[in-house]
């Protein structure tokens, strides 16, 4: 009778299938070595890549002075997209810019012509907005405020030397330095912002006081109300507002073309005010210069200083001292030749005189350096 076949091998062919395997064995043995002699190839060029690393931080202070933050303009812009534009093609966005805000600024006033206050207030938060879009700063050498944990990063060129990053307080993360640097900004605004708005009650004084001694107006002392705070309000808002559409504007995008004098932005900033007055029909000689002064004043400022608040300081205080103040806010003035106001309300000899004193402040900003 036969025995069933099984599958299981036999003792012999274990020993010989054990046998085989082992033969094997050297062989892979012998491949291990190849396979391993990847590793160190590999670890070689680690170093290699990590030589790189020092290289770049050595780099990297430089880059931080050289590159500021990039404003919210020029995002998704490509560096090389920004340094291909031609000098026409920044003075046309420029342009487009400041037409379309204009429009926009009249579209506005069209629509609550019922709420002066509404209308200006409006126009200043459109285009602050919108010119920020653009790229322009109300002052290029403050500080932004420190992300949670880390250092300012300045919004552009700064005062501070570049090379000493590592050194600077500021940059390092310094609590103590970030406050003093916060406050040294705030005081440098304010500063700008009084003596604009010094100037502004310094022609308005001379203006009145002329046309009084000259007999063209009668002054009488009016009790404060709250027409008062509500005027401060309107004129900030005209402030910001005229400050960055007729100076801001203009002095950015001509400052990236490099092709038109400082002297040509302002005069041009200037006649961009004065036409939206011209374009009034109530519009007459005296009150179109008087704007056109006026911008030329805020524009000179923000030339002089590079910063935009001496030049809200001059066209809000204008807008205050000149409207508010003399219109029933502190004086009532009875005027018996021409008038004193800003827009189209000025005109006759007042409003020549005061144009003629912001020409001249004009002048003199230009000619005479920043303070520090």
């Amino acid at each position: 009778m036969k025995r069933p076949s099984s599958d299981k091998p036999t003792p012999d062919a274990l020993t010989a299938g054990g046998e085989s395997a082992r033969d094997k064995e050297p062989v892979l043995q012998d491949k291990e070595p190849a396979l391993q002699d990847r590793d160190p190839a590999l670890q070689d060029k680690e170093p290699a890549l990590q030589d790189r690393d020092p290289a770049l931080q050595d780099k990297e202070p430089a880059l931080r002075g050289r590159e500021p933050a990039r404003p919210r303009g020029d995002r998704g812009v490509s560096p090389s997209a920004k340094e291909a534009r031609g000098p026409l093609v920044e003075l046309g966005i420029g342009a487009g810019w400041l037409v379309g805000l204009s429009a926009v600024a009249q579209i506005v006033a069209a629509l609550f012509r019922s709420n002066p206050l509404a209308i200006v207030v409006l126009q200043a938060v459109i285009v602050d907005l919108a010119v920020g879009r653009a790229g322009v700063r109300w002052d290029p050498e403050a500080s932004e405020p420190a992300p949670a944990g880390g250092a300012k990063t300045p919004r552009a060129k700064t005062a501070r030397p570049r090379a000493d990053v590592a050194h600077d307080p500021v940059a390092s993360g310094d609590v103590d330095a970030q406050k003093a640097c916060a406050r040294e900004d705030s005081r440098r605004a304010v500063r700008g912002v009084l003596m604009g708005a010094s100037a502004a009650l310094a022609v308005t004084v001379l203006a009145v006081v002329v046309s009084t001694v000259a007999g063209w107006a009668k002054v009488s002392a009016h009790a404060p109300g709250a027409s008062l705070v509500l005027g401060l309000v309107r004129a900030a808002a005209i402030g910001v507002r005229d400050a960055l559409l007729y100076a801001g504007l203009p002095l950015y995008f001509v400052s990236r073309a490099r092709v038109v004098p400082r002297v040509a932005v302002v005069i041009f900033g200037g006649l961009a005010a004065g036409a939206a007055v011209a374009l009034h029909p109530a519009a007459t000689p005296a009150n179109v210069l008087l704007a056109v002064s006026v911008a030329l004043a805020a524009a000179a400022l923000w030339a002089r200083d590079g910063a935009g608040c001496s030049a809200a300081g001059v066209a809000g205080g204008w807008a205050f001292f000149g409207g508010t103040v003399t219109r029933g806010g502190l004086l009532d003035i009875d005027w018996q030749s021409g008038s004193l106001a800003p827009g189209v309300v000025a005109d006759g000899a007042p409003a020549w005189i005061a144009a003629a004193c912001f020409l001249a402040f004009a002048g003199f900003a230009l000619r005479r350096p920043a303070a520090s």
